[in-house]
């Protein structure tokens, strides 16, 4: 085999800036994928229904969390955007789910017929004010408070 004769050329002809900014797109978008699998929005692998384990879907959320933190001045403005869009999505994702009353559970669902559990508020927590509405929209927006 021979050797690249440009360093800075990756296999495929592509530049190591462009394969470092797929390589990135390709991570961030593995991450949300694995978070929102998580959080209930597609089956596990090797069973046919969703399922939500709130845990394993928080440290997805906060694996990006750091990479963003981590990154912070390195990225593109489309990376930054991919990532703190995916952020977003997720986090908000996270709160719906803990809103809906899911209790966190490893591997399994709460099943049918099954109600799910509230969520019980620790009385010393400061609780988030009621989501406001957003102008022009009779629904609310919901409030994203790093409490998962």
């Amino acid at each position: 085999m021979s050797e690249n004769p440009n360093p800075l050329e990756a296999p495929g002809g592509q530049n190591r800036e462009e394969l470092h900014a797929a390589l990135f797109a390709d991570l961030v978008t593995r991450q949300v994928n694995m978070a929102a699998m998580f959080l209930g929005q597609a089956p596990l692998p090797g069973s046919d229904k969703p399922a939500v384990d709130l845990e394993a879907a928080q440290m997805f959320i906060e694996q990006l969390e750091m990479i963003e933190v981590k990154t912070r001045g390195n990225l593109t403005k489309a990376e930054a955007h991919l990532l703190r869009q995916s952020l977003s999505q997720l986090q908000m994702l996270f709160v719906k789910v803990c809103e809906q009353g899911e209790t966190p559970q490893k591997g399994g669902s709460a099943g049918p017929g099954t109600a799910p559990a509230a969520p019980v508020a620790d009385p010393d927590t400061p609780q988030p004010p009621a989501a406001d509405t957003l102008p022009g929209e009779g629904e609310p927006k919901p409030k994203f408070t790093k409490k998962y």
